[in-house]
């Protein structure tokens, strides 16, 4: 199967909205924004925020089947760091190498950038995501309790790092 990697833009608006959607209803407790809250944005709005490259899209048979944030700090004091979020890979996608090659992008950009270390944080109850994290390097540094609150009660979080080699 055809695998690509890129940085999304605002062409790719509904296909975009279509994952994140699909994530957001399937998976609540795993991201800090709601379902209601992201349907609620005008396309115009989302377009924008595609229109900035910092979504990294990867697809399947030309088919969108995976997206990741990368989002850089900024500041003296911050901008070696880099947060990945909002990651989401459809299940019939999951255990074909997409996910690892997403993020072998996101850190190769993160070094031309300059940046030396990624940060990401997954709900503690998501064994896979865990485990997929910990394989690649990412070390668990501390947890935040509570960090999301849906119908079904408070989630927690991990929050992880990685060092990248210069």
């Amino acid at each position: 199967m055809t695998r690509e990697l890129r940085w999304l833009g605002p062409d790719e608006l509904r296909p975009w909205s279509d994952l994140r959607s699909e994530a957001l209803r399937l998976y609540p407790s795993s991201f800090l924004t709601t379902i209601e809250e992201f349907e609620a944005r005008s396309d115009a709005e989302v377009q924008a925020q595609l229109a900035q490259g910092k979504t990294l899209g990867g697809f399947l048979a030309g088919q969108l089947q995976g997206a990741a944030a990368y989002l850089r700090r900024t500041g003296p004091t911050t901008e070696h760091r880099a947060e990945i979020g909002a990651v989401y890979v459809r299940k019939d996608a999951r255990r074909t190498g997409l996910a690892a090659a997403m993020m072998a992008q996101i850190e190769a950009r993160a070094k031309t950038e300059g940046v030396s270390q990624l940060e990401l944080n997954v709900e503690t109850r998501n064994a896979g995501a865990i485990g997929f994290y910990e394989k690649l390097g990412y070390q668990r540094f501390g947890v935040f309790p509570g960090i999301v609150k849906t119908e079904a009660g408070l989630s927690d979080d991990y929050f992880y790092v990685k060092t990248l080699e210069a």
